[in-house]
């Protein structure tokens, strides 16, 4: 499929590439790239996304992008950039999170075993152990 080319768009079709409506009207949802989560409804030379999934009824479209020009295809691309291109704070952030973590592990580990070895009770060691690792670590 090449620019300028009509393809139709059934019911419950997924819009493989982004074009203009040349005959018919429909609603699409457009949830997987605009996040709406109500359908939208397109007429004739309204513009439709790939991705969006026809709803309504038949539509024929003349295709307007390429497949690697399409919308979805520049938000994927933007993805990738913005994963690849990290600030100095989210290094750091990693950084210090890869020796943190493991440390607070073996604290927590260390007052939940060694004092009961000493003591003999296991109950109040292990539960300052959690209250530890809660303390230190909210997300684990």
């Amino acid at each position: 499929v090449k620019v300028g080319d009509i393809i139709g768009i059934k019911p419950g079709m997924k819009v493989p590439l982004d074009g203009k409506i040349i005959k018919g009207g429909s609603y699409f949802d457009q949830s997987a790239i605009t996040g709406e989560s109500v359908p939208v409804f397109k007429k004739e030379a309204d513009e439709i996304f790939a991705a969006s999934i026809n709803s309504d009824s038949f539509v024929d479209v003349e295709v307007t992008r390429e497949s690697t020009k399409t919308i979805v295809a520049q938000i994927a691309e933007s993805v990738k950039v913005a994963q690849l291109n990290r600030s100095k704070h989210e290094r750091f952030i990693e950084k210090f999170a890869k020796y943190y973590t493991p440390i607070i592990l073996i604290a927590a580990l260390s007052v939940m075993i060694i004092p009961p070895l000493i003591t003999g009770i296991f109950y109040d060691w292990f539960y300052r152990g959690l209250v530890l690792l809660v303390v230190s670590c909210p997300c684990a």
